[in-house]
């Protein structure tokens, strides 16, 4: 049988799509819980588009091609946005790791007077709520999040991929 040309684009875009989808859910998986959440989400629906009957393809390639370039698309805007959004609450967790006094003495120590934006929102937040959330000295009541920032400073590889038990082991803790 013959496949025209519009048969072998749609085809290719949903080759595309499931290769996408796949590629998205090894990312959702190295994310934290509420990114990768939406992102497997986001991952599955573009699966579905790529299991398009073969039926469908033939009847209606152009349509199909439409709605997989449109998924293909979705995913990639959810996958940057996830991405952004756990490398955000790293970095995040790994400034609050820092104290203030600790952030000045870096600013100093890399030769610049200045002192980081956030240390005094983070002595409000510290004030606002009595103590901050890392400077817990209980490992284990820490959040994963934190504990992959004092990891990242402390030098140690691999910690994006680390269960909570296996950071604290790391941390020494």
């Amino acid at each position: 049988m013959s496949k025209t040309k519009a048969q072998r684009k749609a085809k290719s875009a949903l080759e595309k799509v499931a290769k996408e989808a796949a590629a998205a859910r090894k990312t959702a998986a190295r994310l934290p819980s509420g990114a990768g959440k939406k992102l497997e989400a986001r991952a599955a629906d573009a699966a579905e588009v790529a299991d398009t009957p073969k039926k469908a393809v033939r009847k209606k390639p152009k349509a199909v091609r439409t709605e997989a370039e449109e998924a293909l698309e979705a995913l990639r805007r959810a996958t940057k946005k996830a991405v952004a959004k756990a490398e955000k609450a790293a970095r995040r967790a790994e400034g609050e790791a820092q104290t203030p006094t600790e952030e000045a003495r870096a600013a100093s120590a890399s030769g610049g007077a200045e002192t980081a934006p956030d240390a005094r929102a983070d002595t409000r937040a510290t004030a606002d709520t009595g103590a901050a959330r890392d400077t817990d000295t209980d490992p284990s009541r820490l959040t994963v999040v934190v504990l992959r920032g004092r990891a990242r400073a402390a030098g140690i590889t691999g910690a994006s991929r680390m269960t909570k038990a296996q950071l604290i082991a790391a941390l020494g803790g």
